[in-house]
């Protein structure tokens, strides 16, 4: 449903969306996923050489201090409200541990529904007064074209929340939210075996 969005966006904003490989101005944002996310992120790594998996468990490592501290400096600090859309300001910064150094993301293939949607305009209707659209694609000001994308993406968002609800529900009590670099480095295999009733 997703990627028929993001091919729907690309077809009506053709030129004007500039994500390609490379392009990773949104893999410096702070985001969290789901643990079923977590789970086919952590079972895909599974499948990578070992060598890989150990990088990524490091690069997972530093991410998780980095991000600690980045959070403890700026608590309370209201620029850490993420609207989406739009790109982190300085001293929000912080490189997915996923993100290569070429710039490409080393786990495209799992990657989360968040990295999904970037560069396409994004509606969230919790937010229905604004439309995110990354400042690389879309200028301020710039006429977006919306019925269509508030209609999907809300149809999206609500299916997302109902799943999220049900995958929170098989976590064990005390779970926080996750990160990219705790699928990394956490065995999330079990999370998604109860889900698909294994």
């Amino acid at each position: 449903m997703v990627k028929r969005e993001f091919d729907r966006n690309l077809r009506v904003f053709g030129d004007r969306i500039q994500c390609r490989r490379g392009c990773s101005s949104c893999c410096y944002q702070l985001f969290e996923i789901t643990a079923i996310e977590a789970a086919y992120l952590a079972r895909w790594l599974k499948t990578q050489p070992a060598e890989e998996q150990a990088d990524l468990k490091a690069r997972a490592e530093r991410y998780r201090e980095a991000r600690a501290r980045l959070l403890q400096n700026w608590r309370g600090n209201r620029n850490l409200v993420q609207i989406e859309g739009k790109l982190p300001g300085e001293g929000l910064r912080l490189a997915c541990p996923a993100l290569g150094y070429d710039g490409a993301c080393r786990v495209y293939e799992a990657r989360p529904l968040v990295c999904r949607k970037y560069g396409m305009p994004i509606f969230n209707p919790e937010h229905p007064d604004r439309l995110g659209a990354c400042e690389l694609n879309f200028q301020d000001g710039q006429t977006i074209p919306s019925d269509e994308i508030i209609r999907n993406q809300s149809l999206i968002h609500n299916r997302w929340q109902e799943f999220r609800e049900q995958s929170r529900s098989s976590l064990p009590a005390g779970t926080g939210p996750m990160t990219v670099a705790d699928a990394i480095l956490f065995d999330y295999d079990e999370t998604l075996d109860r889900e698909q009733g294994q």
